[in-house]
């Protein structure tokens, strides 16, 4: 059967359901996300916390109240820097496969149409050595071979 859709159609086909570009397309929404929980990590969160504890007898209590203010440094903003060059990465890489891919389509609808092309002139040249055959076999029965 001839192909009759045009490049674009399988482009947009085999795209949607390429299993390649879905992992390439999930881990670079992963690294966005750990990009984007790096960026929160700059800004220090103080924590604020309550506890209490009691004696095995429960004779004695404790109670109490602890304040943590984390101070930034350089090894926030150095993952927060690694994180946003591992998401460009991976964007390159969604690229990357995307146009293998449609270098991939392209060139399988043009082999596929050129197989279909030369199926049909084999065809047409095996109906010639047929008829060939035929005439021949006629004039070796007429003696003009």
């Amino acid at each position: 059967m001839p192909i009759e859709e045009d490049t674009a159609f399988w482009r947009q086909r085999i795209l949607a359901q390429s299993d390649e570009l879905k992992i390439v397309q999930t881990q670079l929404r992963l690294a966005e996300a750990q990009a984007e929980r790096a960026r929160t990590d700059k800004t220090p969160d103080p924590t604020l916390g309550l506890y209490t504890a009691s004696e095995a007898g429960g004779g004695e209590r404790i109670s109490g109240i602890m304040i943590s203010i984390p101070i930034p440094g350089g090894a926030r903003d150095s993952r927060s820097a690694k994180a946003i060059a591992a998401v460009a990465v991976s964007h390159q890489e969604v690229q990357l496969k995307q146009r293998q891919l449609e270098t991939e389509i392209a060139s399988a609808v043009v082999t596929a149409r050129g197989a279909y092309d030369s199926l049909q002139i084999a065809n047409e040249s095996a109906a010639a050595m047929q008829e060939n055959a035929t005439l021949m076999q006629r004039a070796c029965a007429l003696g003009e071979a």
